[in-house]
């Protein structure tokens, strides 16, 4: 009976995909090796002073239940008597939880339980409990109880107790705007300490007919409170459950019980929560009080055998514990900073239709969020925004991270793209300092404003990102001397009068990524002199009045996966004394050369595709050049010139398909 008991526990886990599958993979070889430690423990010789002493038995019990948030849950418990006597047991209590979004729970406990007369059983419990969450983390926390169980009555007292930090759930986090302040909350799971309680009360069903031996409905109620000092608020409120309790459904199986259960709760963060399932128990073993009888008829050898079943008094000695679920929960609200200049956001300002930009922005200083919406005109001079300043336009996203967790999550302002409008001919918006980002506006120079965005001179952490700029009568972007870690990135530069960015002189670690420069007068790019670490990435230059790229003097510049189309003169010019890599560039459709170096550059070109029609040469090198690289690719055709026209002397070469190379 025993060992039939264990082979049905194992099979009897239902077959099911995904998770449940994985947990019950991992359960099954756990029960089955505790079945195989039960059997021995249980196989004991009897003797006469056993009689009394040997009257519980383990058990294990399945269970699934369906909650209302629509998650599924397997449990499975197993009750291990370790010491008893006639009116006390020791026992450990073994449980695992799985459920269907990947969460799973164990708990062990060591517990304790003695009769007293008038019926009631006073226990106390306690041990660990571990929790993997959806989001990846493990949490451990120690839990223990007090109870007093009556056959028509039952009393409890929990208390929980975490020793895992909070832990990073970057999944989990949600950035709230509040009026003027913003916050994140959620970056970090939070394992909880708290404690719960309920009182039970057995409905007398013998009223109607019914005996208790067999069937017990059983009412409980009472209240749980969870908190800890990272979250926003306490997971605290009422509880209620009713238990249907079927004992020996199975004649064979003297102890097995079949529970239907459905329970209640509500607190303020999660709302009503309903639960209903069912918990099936099997027996190892007989149990009850047992005397010593003939083995057979006529035999002198002893059997032991149950003389009577366990009263009610001595089955609630086999109950298994009762524990709240509640373990860990999102942290509180904390500061965030952007994600780009490190700029901390203390309060948050708003801009609309007609409103102050330059006003606003100064008024409020650093440390400030300010969203626009709507129509903003200058008014005086420029749009000018203060150091330390992140000015986002309505509906565009950006990164920030949690001041005190470091998880990044994404914020999108409300509303929709403002348009900032320049009514003379000054710069449409101008940076006063350090730690600036402009991001998701229109800027609209109405063929009046100088620059769309100057940045000026003397900068540090400057991200212009998501911006669309046009109208513009000079430069798109315009940077001056020496600003230093500036990202231009996800920004649309169109119908400008002079060059889509402009970066004069002594700029360091610049980066234009995944920009857009189409229609403009002059150049696409323009690296002046001595700019050093600057990468271009991910950019399209299409339909400009001049050079696609123009690099004067002694900068060091990266170009990768650029397409240059439709240019009035060069593709990229390269003058005197630059370091420059050119990779994965394809160019389309070129007024003079391709490419065209000066005098004492240092290239590298590799896997760069010339395609349509240049007008004179695909490349020309001037003297004193050192080259190298291949993979590139030469489809394009010179209208009045060569492949590869090479004056002067020339160190190194370009390798193109085909064993090609220039000069050859």
């Amino acid at each position: 009976m025993r060992i039939s008991n264990c082979a049905f526990l194992i099979n009897s886990a239902p077959a099911r995909g995904g998770n449940w599958t994985k947990g019950v993979n991992v359960l099954a070889p756990f029960v089955a090796m505790l079945c195989l430690t039960l059997v021995p423990f249980q196989a004991y010789a009897a003797t006469k002073a056993d009689l009394d002493h040997k009257k519980w038995s383990a058990w294990a019990e399945l269970g699934g239940y369906y909650d209302s948030d629509s998650t599924n849950e397997l449990e499975i418990e197993l009750f291990l008597p370790i010491w008893q006597s006639a009116f006390a047991l020791a026992f450990v209590d073994l449980e695992g939880e799985l459920f269907q979004d990947g969460m799973q729970d164990g708990a062990l406990a060591l517990g304790f339980r003695r009769m007293l007369s008038g019926g009631w059983n006073l226990g106390i419990w306690g041990g660990p409990e571990v929790k993997h969450t959806e989001a990846g983390n493990t949490f451990w926390r120690f839990s223990g109880g007090l109870e007093a169980l009556h056959p028509d009555y039952d009393l409890r007292f929990n208390g929980y107790m975490p020793y895992t930090n909070p832990q990073s759930s970057p999944s989990l986090a949600q950035v709230v705007l509040q009026g003027d302040q913003i916050f994140m909350t959620g970056s970090e799971e939070v394992a909880l300490w708290g404690f719960d309680g309920e009182v039970g009360v057995r409905v007398p069903l013998e009223m109607a007919g019914l005996n208790p031996n067999d069937v017990e409905l059983r009412l409980y109620g009472g209240g749980f409170y969870f908190d800890d000092d990272w979250v926003l608020e306490e997971i605290a409120g009422p509880k209620a459950r009713v238990e249907l309790r079927l004992y020996e459904v199975i004649p064979s199986m003297v102890g097995s019980r079949l529970t239907a259960e459905y329970g209640y709760s509500y607190d303020n963060v999660r709302g009503d929560r309903h639960q209903v399932g069912a918990r099936f128990r099997i027996p190892f073993g007989s149990g009850g009080h047992r005397s010593l009888v003939a083995a057979a008829p006529g035999s002198k050898s002893l059997a032991l055998q149950p003389s009577r079943p366990l009263n009610r008094q001595e089955r609630r000695m086999l109950d298994g514990l009762e524990r709240e679920n509640i373990f860990t929960t999102r942290s509180g609200p904390e500061l965030v900073a952007d994600e780009h200049t490190d700029v901390v956001f203390e309060k948050v300002a708003y801009v609309g239709d007609n409103g102050d930009l330059s006003g606003t922005s100064v008024a409020q200083r650093a440390n400030t969020l300010v969203i626009v919406n709507g129509e903003v005109e200058t008014e005086r001079l420029h749009n000018t925004i203060h150091w330390s300043q992140t000015v986002q336009g309505g509906g565009s996203t950006i990164p920030v991270y949690g001041v005190r967790t470091g998880t990044v999550a994404y914020f999108t302002a409300p509303g929709e793209r403002p348009t900032v409008i320049s009514t003379d001919t000054n710069d449409v918006i101008k940076l006063l300092g350090d730690r600036t980002h402009i991001a998701g506006l229109e800027i609209d120079g109405h063929g009046l404003g100088g620059h769309g965005i100057n940045v000026g001179s003397d900068k540090w952490n400057i991200a212009l990102d998501q911006n669309f700029i046009h109208d513009v009568a000079y430069d798109g972007i315009y940077l001056q001397n020496n600003n230093e870690h500036v990202w231009i990135f996800n920004d649309v530069i169109t119908n400008v009068g002079g060059d889509g960015i402009y970066l004069y002189d002594w700029n360091m670690n610049v980066r234009i990524m995944d920009v857009e420069i189409r229609d403009v007068g002059d150049d696409g790019i323009v690296i002046a002199y001595g700019n050093t670490d600057i990468t271009v990435s991910g950019t399209t230059i299409d339909n400009v009045g001049n050079d696609g790229i123009l690099i004067r003097l002694d900068n060091e510049v990266d170009i990768t996966n650029v397409q240059i189309t439709d240019v009035g003169h060069n593709g990229i010019l390269l003058y005197e004394d630059n370091h420059v890599d050119i990779a994965n560039v394809q160019m389309t459709g070129v007024g003079n050369d391709g490419i065209y170096l000066d005098e004492n550059n240092v290239v590298e070109m590799s896997n760069t595709t010339f395609e349509g029609t240049f007008g004179d040469n695909v490349i020309t090198i001037d003297s004193d050049n050192e080259l190298s690289g291949d993979g590139n690719v030469n489809n394009a055709t010179s209208i009045d010139g060569l492949f590869c026209n090479a004056i002067g002397t020339i160190t190194g070469r370009f390798g193109f398909a085909g064993g090609v190379i220039c000069p050859n």
